[in-house]
């Protein structure tokens, strides 16, 4: 075992010149990140997606899908997937052949100089195997490390969903002036850091650092000026899920807004805000527990929306309007000069949309729309 894992390690160092804090900064540095030849591989072992979604959360960062220009790289990735990681079975990596049947290319355009197709995939499948028109992405096997090719997903068959490979150019040296952060426009009290984000004219701050009950997270929340978020769109739905999953790494169920505790079957958002949009898992509100269970929180892997006790303790998101802050100048002199203190007073957090602290409806409340299956 020591000598795999002295293996991993060399292969690691040879021809790099970088390490992984010259990795992109949205990359979290744990055991999943690694260096190889100039460029930064994350693998995402712990998420089974399609292999569009795997494209789409690689290039969220600046990244792609794998690309395996060698055998020595192949053998690098085949290598830290089975002995850093101890995964057994398939991962995507960023190779297809959608544009033309057999015609394969890598993400980024270039053609496939090095292959290492099992003996009846890919190039090797037998002319007489019409299925192979039909599989047109890439999975590298990590049991011997062979690449097979797979539906990419289509909606009359099981879409495949594997672990993946993302690769990215390490960060550049050079610094590029930012624009003003438009979280600057966020309540005065949310603190500046990753779990701060903005979306449409919301700030959102993703609590991920503690679990507290859907009660006191709302406490929490409306505390800063903001409420448990609405998520009353599928573009909100989309941003939060994929904030939650790709950006920030997430894998529990996260606290929303939404409760039927007023009356059951009845769903009402903390901001008092009818239903129109849901997420719901399929045969919710079906079983004897959901009498019991009656606040909404969101799976952070799958997106689907699911009810639990509200005593439960969970992580949570909490939705601010996104408003300038005011700043009030006021002027002191000083009696024993003739210069002039100024003394500025902030008001950012008074007036912070008194929309979105609002209580939420009682029990009889016309705006709570029929429980959503």
């Amino acid at each position: 075992m020591w000598l795999q894992i002295l293996f991993l390690l060399f292969l690691s160092e040879i021809g790099s010149s970088i390490r992984k804090n010259d990795c992109p900064d949205e990359l979290m540095r744990d055991e999943y990140l690694a260096v190889f030849e100039n460029k930064c591989y994350y693998f995402y072992t712990n998420l089974r997606r399609d292999h569009d979604t795997a494209e789409e959360i690689c290039e969220t960062n600046g990244g792609k899908l794998v690309t395996i220009e060698s055998k020595l790289k192949n053998e690098f990735i085949w290598r830290q997937l089975k002995f850093s990681y101890y995964f057994r079975g398939y991962v995507w990596i960023g190779l297809d052949d959608k544009k033309k049947e057999g015609d394969y290319t890598w993400e980024d355009g270039s053609d496939m100089t090095f292959s290492n197709f099992e003996s009846k995939a890919g190039p090797n499948t037998p002319f007489y195997d019409i299925s192979n028109h039909y599989q047109d992405c890439v999975l590298l096997h990590v049991n011997n490390g062979e690449w097979r090719d797979v539906r990419c997903g289509d909606a009359f068959m099981e879409i495949e969903r594997d672990a993946f490979v993302c690769e990215y150019p390490p960060k550049s040296t050079k610094t590029i002036p930012q624009p003003p952060a438009i979280r600057d426009d966020c309540p005065f009290l949310i603190p500046r850091d990753k779990y701060l984000t903005v979306f449409g004219n919301k700030c959102y701050y993703f609590h991920l650092n503690a679990k507290l009950d859907f009660h006191m997270a709302q406490k929490y929340c409306k505390g800063h000026g903001g409420n448990l978020a609405s998520v009353k769109t599928p573009e909100v739905q989309s941003y939060i899920w994929k904030t939650l999953g790709s950006t920030l790494h997430a894998k529990d169920n996260i606290w929303i807004g939404l409760s039927d505790e007023k009356v059951e079957g009845k769903f009402v958002w903390r901001d008092g805000s009818p239903v129109i949009f849901q997420r719901f898992e399929q045969n919710i509100g079906l079983g004897i527990m959901d009498y019991f269970n009656d606040c909404a929180a969101l799976d952070s892997q799958s997106g689907k929306w699911h009810e639990f006790q509200c005593k439960d303790f969970k992580y949570f998101v909490c939705e601010f309007s996104s408003t300038p802050r005011i700043i009030k100048t006021t002027t002191t002199t000083s009696p024993d000069s003739s210069f002039t203190i100024p003394s500025v007073s902030s008001t950012a957090i008074a007036k912070t949309s008194q929309s979105t602290s609002g209580n939420t409806t009682d029990k009889t409340s016309p705006s709570a729309s029929s429980k959503l299956a």
